[in-house]
């Protein structure tokens, strides 16, 4: 059974407060590569649930804090949507 979209927002939207905390945790560390599979997947799953552009949010935002990575996976997230 499908959540309600509210609900559905609510969730990414706290799954994109954790990303960013653990981002802001590691500022002087680049991401691990599984930091990174993650923050592709919960862009792939707010893509399903909502649209592309807020699977680019997710990626936006969980990348904050490395702002250098952000197009590479934003590149990736596309490629992988394509």
């Amino acid at each position: 059974m499908k959540q309600p979209k509210g609900n559905k927002e609510a969730e990414l939207q706290e799954k994109k407060k954790e990303l960013i905390n653990k981002g802001e945790e590691n500022l002087s560390t680049p991401p691990s590569a599984e930091y990174l599979e993650k923050l592709q997947q919960d862009a792939i799953q707010a893509m399903k649930n909502l649209d592309a552009t807020e699977g680019e949010k997710v990626i936006r935002q969980g990348l904050q804090a490395w702002p250098e990575l952000i197009d590479q996976e934003l590149q990736k997230f596309k490629a992988g949507i394509a």
